[in-house]
């Protein structure tokens, strides 16, 4: 706050179980919303009642947590031993505490194939959400999954449009983490004819294309969950 911030994202590793374990924290998140006027926003993981509730009560601005369709995505990926139920739930009860509902779709996830991504869509869209971020699964360096392939373009732009037409009413915003390269270039440009709101780090391509088909442009410095009046 000193130093000019506006907000902050709170994040860290899982448990097994698949939560964040937050809970100790919600003094501290509680008083830097509510003394220190930021903008908070927090990767939840999979959400038990008690998070919820205190999440609520300290008024955040938003819970974002992966969404996953499939089982086997669930348990050969994530290594959890938990079902997409709990995914479906976990949103339920942020909505129950009036947190704002955020959640992301990680097109790819499963090894680059599409698996899983319609159900996640289809729970998403039930649940009513503030926005929906959809992001692309990047291969990292040094980690078991280096080497494998990525969803298409067209698959990634294929979810996003499934994202736009069943909340209509939803903003859809192409998140930051995504291949780069000419890859983005034409994942950003389809993302934007598939119907996205916002999109965090957009190509210089994708800002004048969306220029020329004749979309309004506004700038946001904050995370992209944040983007709020987006133009359509």
């Amino acid at each position: 706050v000193e130093r000019g911030g506006s907000g902050c994202l709170v994040s860290g590793g899982s448990t097994l179980a698949g939560d964040v374990p937050l809970l100790r924290f919600i003094p501290t998140i509680k008083r830097a919303k509510q003394e220190l006027g930021l903008s908070i926003v927090v990767h939840t993981g999979i959400v038990f009642e008690e998070v919820a509730a205190a999440l609520g009560e300290a008024g955040i601005d938003g819970a974002m947590l992966d969404i996953m369709g499939s089982n086997d995505t669930i348990r050969e990926i994530y290594h959890l031993d938990i079902v997409k139920e709990a995914f479906e739930h976990s949103m339920e009860l942020l909505n129950k505490h009036n947190v704002p509902l955020m959640p992301h779709i990680v097109v790819g996830l499963h090894r680059g194939q599409l698996k899983g991504e319609a159900e996640a869509v289809r729970m998403i869209a039930r649940q009513k959400p503030e926005r929906v971020m959809v992001v692309a699964f990047k291969p990292l360096l040094g980690t078991p999954m280096e080497d494998s392939p990525t969803s298409t373009p067209m698959e990634i732009a294929r979810v996003i449009l499934a994202c736009r037409l069943s909340m209509p009413e939803t903003p859809v915003i192409m998140g930051c983490a995504r291949p780069t390269g000419e890859y983005k270039i034409e994942i950003d440009q389809l993302a934007i004819r598939a119907g996205v709101n916002g999109m965090a780090y957009p190509s210089e391509e994708a800002h004048e294309f969306a220029i020329e088909q004749g979309l309004e442009i506004a700038v946001s410095s904050g995370c992209c969950c944040l983007m709020n009046d987006c133009p359509g």
